[in-house]
């Protein structure tokens, strides 16, 4: 189950106005427009490789619609939660690599096999707590993002 962020913003101004500056702010950002109407739009983005990327590409899809005096957004996190995913695998592979190398390696002498272990995976461990922390600080960030982009879009569209 993909996490969602849903937000709105008022705002003074023409609805074509706000759904150009977005789309725009999203094509420069590397959204991919799948839909654009009078008072709706639909983004997708590309997927999310690290930590340095746009915050905004944390959500994999925003939905936006005009209603009123009321700009809304609806933000699936999907890119948070690829990288996420794509971490723990990356450490899970590296975990059952180094596995055999602490019963092959020679010179480990007289040390026992949990030590050998322990010596091996300790590294992997803090990964554990820093994980999931990780991901609460992406999703907050993708969070605050598509609120900086709402009010970014609700100001511009009324000037």
């Amino acid at each position: 189950m993909v996490p969602t962020y849903e937000a709105t913003e008022n705002f003074r101004g023409d609805a074509r106005r706000v759904m150009d500056c977005l789309a725009t702010s999203l094509t420069a950002a590397a959204f991919r427009i799948e839909s654009a109407g009078e008072s709706t739009l639909l983004a997708i983005a590309p997927r999310m490789y690290n930590t340095r990327q746009n915050p905004l590409l944390g959500a994999s899809r925003i939905e936006l619609r005009v209603a009123g005096s009321s700009l809304s957004a609806r933000a699936e996190l999907g890119g948070v939660a690829w990288l996420m995913r794509l971490v723990g695998i990356i450490l899970i592979g590296v975990a059952m690599l180094e596995l055999p190398l602490a019963f092959l390696l020679p010179g480990w002498g007289k040390i026992t096999i949990p030590l050998r272990l322990l010596i091996m995976e300790g590294p992997l461990l803090p990964w554990i707590v820093l994980l999931p922390l990780m991901g609460g600080w992406m999703r907050g960030r993708a969070r605050k993002a598509v609120d900086a982009l709402l009010h970014n879009a609700t100001i511009m569209a009324s000037r």
